[in-house]
């Protein structure tokens, strides 16, 4: 018997047999010397008593050895690097309020070994970025020297180019004295020394910097706002970051919208870009007065630049003229009247051949040939490919009331530093809730500190107790991109059947073919559906969505439109695309800084 194994256990069983057996036998004796009669039936009685108590006592401690011992499995697993092993903890009680206890310590554990490797992470990053940053006044020091050189050059030139090359030997020396505090210490070691500077005369400084490369590339440095307007920063790391903008600027202009290329391609320009920045591109290509190749599928984009559509359909190109609504309608048209005609051809190709069949041994046999030669010279229309995967995602929803599922108070989100500070605001249960906002704000940083991926920085936020979450990334970084759709939702769903992976797959729009390709190999979009169909089979009354639509062709944007709108649960949407949430969405909250 394993809990007599334990030794505290075996005592307390010894010593519950013996104060039975002492009890009973003192009990006998005293019942034989003054009820002899009634002496067997009591014996009977205490037999079944003690016997029960023991066994009710073996159940509950057996019991209790079970439990233990899956908290040692768990616990294990941790130890053998299962960061999201847990004990279960359901049930009231000092040991489960100690398995609950175990379990925020995992947290805390797993929260500090993630700081940890963002600390690593930014140490690496903060000494390449100093690293890279060093090639720029060097290169500098070298164009200036260069210049020195010139017997030609007049004096007021050595003036100018000996006060910029100090300029870049102070640079090197904060950068240099930078690096060795972060060899010294961890992470965040550099103090920012932080005053009031004018912003208008940091910008003139860079502006002098870089006015000789300006004039020998017969290029153009524009400033403009207040020449009063101050801000509180370290100077030398602000004037950093400005100049490795700048110098990118001048690095990539060749390669930017800015050079006005004769042929400009653009793959899905707009993904991740917010809709301000879409408008502008939009208004920038429809000025272009060269060409330019667009590949897209945001339709509202695509409605205002396109002026010629070449619509991949059937294995074929075929070219459309007009806006992007017009093409729609216009193949639409063209599609119906093709299958109307291609049905017309193949009645009248059944029509034929039967009368072939019954006349080619008789007295019309001649008029059978001719017919014959007829369908052989006929012009056979092809048949569309009728199998088109449509997807169609449905996300199965858990018990909810409408009482606040989300309360935000003073939420400050951020890595090393705030990205967006103070937010406030609560989301009833079934709401169904839009966050908008310039791109790199920090909407997706928000997202992630509420699902719990990264600590909030001040503040608080709170769940429901009813609330189960769904999360949607956007981000397509898979941790084995060599496997198939059907061996990542066979491993987030081991009981599943493979027939049953598969209609799954096939239901989100994903083919037998992509089901059994290298999920690193496929599509974007074809990656987010696979993303999708993982979150259609846990069901939950919470969604929380970043970006979805990035990706996506317009039938898995209607598909999934529809879902979100079926959806009787809560959700919390990021998005860029007004023309997807529009419809639906009973709230827009704008985040600012």
């Amino acid at each position: 018997m394993k809990i007599l194994a334990n030794k505290e256990i075996k005592n307390l069983f010894h010593s519950l047999s013996l104060v039975f057996g002492v009890t009973f036998l003192l009990a006998e004796v005293f019942l034989w010397l003054s009820y002899r009669r009634l002496s067997l039936l009591l014996l009977i009685l205490f037999l079944l008593a003690g016997g029960a108590v023991w066994a009710v006592c073996f159940v509950y401690f057996n019991r209790q050895n079970q439990i233990m011992e899956q908290a040692i499995l768990q616990i294990n697993a941790y130890l053998d690097g299962d960061r999201n092993a847990r004990i279960e903890c359901d049930n009231e009680g000092e040991l489960y309020r100690l398995f609950h206890s175990i379990n925020s310590l995992a947290a805390v554990l797993n929260a500090h070994a993630d700081n940890e490797l963002r600390e690593k992470e930014f140490l690496k990053n903060t000494i390449s970025d100093i690293s890279h940053q060093l090639k720029t006044p060097l290169a500098a020091l070298n164009i200036y020297n260069g210049l020195l050189q010139d017997e030609d050059i007049e004096v007021s030139s050595v003036k100018e180019f000996a006060g910029l090359s100090e300029q870049e030997l102070d640079r090197i020396e904060t950068l240099v004295q930078s690096l060795l505090k972060i060899t010294r210490l961890d992470a965040g070691a550099i103090v920012l020394e932080k005053n009031a500077e004018n912003v208008a005369d940091m910008m003139r400084d860079i502006e002098l910097h870089f006015a000789y490369r300006a004039r020998q590339e017969k290029k153009e440095i524009i400033l403009s706002g207040s020449d009063h307007l101050s801000l509180f920063c370290d100077r030398d790391w602000l004037n950093e970051a400005i100049d490795n903008i700048v110098k990118n600027a001048f690095d990539h202009t060749e390669k930017l919208l800015l050079e006005k290329p004769d042929v400009l391609l653009l793959d899905e320009p707009t993904n991740f870009l917010d809709k301000d920045h879409v408008a502008w591109l939009a208004e920038y290509l429809s000025s272009l007065e060269n060409a330019f190749l667009v590949v897209s599928h945001d339709f509202d984009f695509l409605d205002k630049i396109a002026n010629r559509i070449c619509d991949i359909d059937n294995d074929t190109i075929t070219k459309y003229y007009g806006t992007y609504s017009e093409f729609l309608r216009k193949k639409t048209l063209l599609r119906e009247d093709y299958i109307r005609q291609y049905s017309a051809q193949q009645k009248e190709i059944k029509k034929t051949e039967e009368f072939i069949r019954k006349n080619i041994a008789g007295r019309k046999a001649k008029m059978a040939r001719g017919r014959q030669k007829q369908l052989d010279r006929m012009d056979k229309m092809e048949a569309l490919e009728q199998k088109e995967i449509i997807p169609h995602f449905h996300f199965p929803v858990l018990p909810l009331t409408n009482t606040e599922h989300l309360l935000v108070k003073h939420l400050a989100v951020g890595y090393h530093y705030p990205v967006l500070s103070d937010i406030d605001f609560s989301i009833k249960g079934g709401q169904k809730v839009v966050i908008t906002g310039f791109n790199g704000i920090g909407k997706s940083t928000l997202l992630k500190t509420l699902i719990g991926q990264i600590p909030s920085m001040q503040g608080h936020f709170k769940f429901s107790d009813q609330v189960t979450l769904g999360y949607f990334e956007q981000d397509l970084i898979w941790d084995e991109p060599e496997q198939t759709p059907i061996q990542i939702v066979s491993n987030v769903h081991p009981d599943m059947v493979i027939k049953d992976v598969r209609k799954h797959l096939a239901r989100c729009g994903i083919s037998s073919k992509h089901a059994m390709q290298a999920i690193g190999t496929l599509s974007g979009g074809e990656q987010a559906k696979v993303k999708m169909c993982l979150l259609t089979l846990i069901p939950c009354n919470f969604l929380i969505m970043d970006e979805p639509t990035n990706h996506l062709d317009v039938q898995a944007k209607e598909a999934l439109k529809s879902a979100l709108m079926d959806f009787a649960g809560t959700v919390l949407l990021v998005s860029h695309e007004e023309a997807f949430y529009r419809e639906w969405a009973q709230r827009v909250i704008s985040v600012e800084k």
